[in-house]
């Protein structure tokens, strides 16, 4: 039986987490993963399938609201999912075959520094660009985000959304498109784990309302601030977000 506190932290999480979906267009993970397992008690592994059942249900909310303002560049965003469903399919096979106890540090750490790297190119004035005419070179950062999609239990966007902007993409639009890969990431993750996490839908089914509710909010605000704006407001989330994952793989509060 799920407690009402439960509950209320759920609905919680799930809002905080689509505010943070639709802001800068991720899948909101990165909130529920740790809530899901240190607050509500859920193994790891279980809390990363239904961090992303629950994005499989709320993103396609926020991507309709930015494809209705003409944010989402649609072909960067399917040749980002066609490499995000590689990730994911590499994800399954990682996981089969690694230890939780033994993979889990070492993956959080790496993209830790990944994040902290982008965090550091995004801060300049005018980050460096490089325009690419092939869109298809979209797909390994797009594996890369499946994989710590399908083993962290998060969008990938946190990754795409700096790589998008890395190659012309302006930060409106990348925060919009890497949704469409974010959708797809979650989706294929949720539709292989889905024996296990229908047997835990009490859990996802709060997390979901609220994160509904959140990303459209989360839109809204993305799209109300400047682009210079924005653009330092994501550098400053990766940064508390790579510092927080640090610590949490280290070990140092748990």
């Amino acid at each position: 039986m799920v407690a009402v506190a439960d509950v209320l932290l759920s609905l919680l999480a799930g809002g905080v987490a689509g505010v943070v979906a639709g802001l800068f267009g991720v899948g909101g993970g990165i909130i529920m993963v740790p809530i899901l397992h240190y607050g509500l008690g859920l193994p790891f592994h279980l809390a990363t399938m239904v961090s992303l059942g629950v994005i499989t249900v709320n993103t396609p909310f926020g991507l309709h609201k930015q494809h209705e303002r003409r944010n989402v560049r649609w072909k960067r965003g399917v040749f980002l999912g066609l490499g995000g469903a590689i990730g994911v399919l590499l994800g399954v096979w990682v996981w089969a075959r690694v230890p939780d106890a033994t993979l889990v540090p070492i993956l959080k750490s790496v993209f830790a520094l990944l994040l902290l790297y982008a965090a550091w190119r995004m801060t300049g004035h005018e980050p460096t660009m490089h325009d690419i005419e092939n869109d298809a070179l979209l797909i390994p950062a797009g594996i890369v985000a499946g994989l710590a999609a399908n083993l962290l239990g998060i969008g990938g966007g946190l990754l795409m959304v700096p790589v998008l902007v890395f190659t012309g993409t302006v930060i409106h639009h990348a925060v919009a498109t890497s949704l469409v890969a974010v959708f797809t990431n979650a989706a294929l993750s949720t539709a292989i784990g889905f024996p296990v996490l229908v047997h835990h839908l009490l859990f996802a089914l709060p997390i979901a309302i609220g994160a509904i509710f959140g990303i459209r909010g989360g839109v809204r605000l993305a799209n109300a601030l400047k682009a210079e704006r924005l653009r330092r407001v994501f550098a400053l989330g990766l940064v508390l977000i790579g510092i927080g994952i640090v610590v949490d793989a280290v070990g140092i509060l748990w």
